[in-house]
């Protein structure tokens, strides 16, 4: 009579292949903010808002630039709105001749809030986030992908903690 035995040092195939492809997608989404601004997306070829903060962190210096040749764009009229809300924080401001302008970052909302151009009626937002990571991530995800994050992560650890173990076990026989 032959004994079968079992092989438990680990996972099925297809529980690792599906691990395998949410860590890829979710590495994948977190490089991607990480390297491209967050999902900042260009809105169009015209122009482009460029920032600077400063050292005490109570004024940013925004520059206008031509989008094709960098150039500075005068007259561009910058306000700073309350992000997602559109209620004016700042402004309007106008930009010199060099295409820059300062703005004072307004009170108790210095981690989050946009920078709104106009242009011969083209309409660019900058976002300005200084909130932490994880608060970002939230955005981003949402409440379930996080909790689909840390039980992968969780499940993972699980797994390699688990081998260890066995190997442990197996090593004192």
């Amino acid at each position: 009579m032959r004994i079968i035995e079992k092989d438990e040092n680990g996972i099925s195939p297809i529980i690792g292949v599906i691990l395998m492809i949410f860590i890829a997608i979710i590495t994948a989404r977190l490089v991607l903010l990480l390297v491209f601004g967050l999902g900042e997306e260009i809105q169009n070829q015209y122009y482009k808002i460029q920032t600077e903060e400063y050292s005490n962190k109570d004024f940013l210096s925004v520059k206008i630039l031509n989008y094709t040749d960098n150039s500075p764009l005068p007259n561009v009229t910058i306000e700073v709105l309350e992000h997602g809300e559109g209620r004016l924080l700042q402004g309007p401001y106008i930009t010199n001749e060099s295409g820059y302008v300062m703005i004072q970052i307004p009170d108790g909302y210095d981690d989050y809030f946009d920078i709104v151009g106009e242009y011969k009626n083209v309409t660019i937002t900058k976002t300005i986030d200084r909130r932490p990571l994880w608060v970002k991530s939230e955005s981003y995800f949402g409440s379930l992908g996080i909790q689909l994050i840390v039980g992968i992560i969780l499940i993972v650890c699980g797994v390699f903690i688990e081998r260890m173990r066995k190997k442990s076990i197996g090593m004192k026989k």
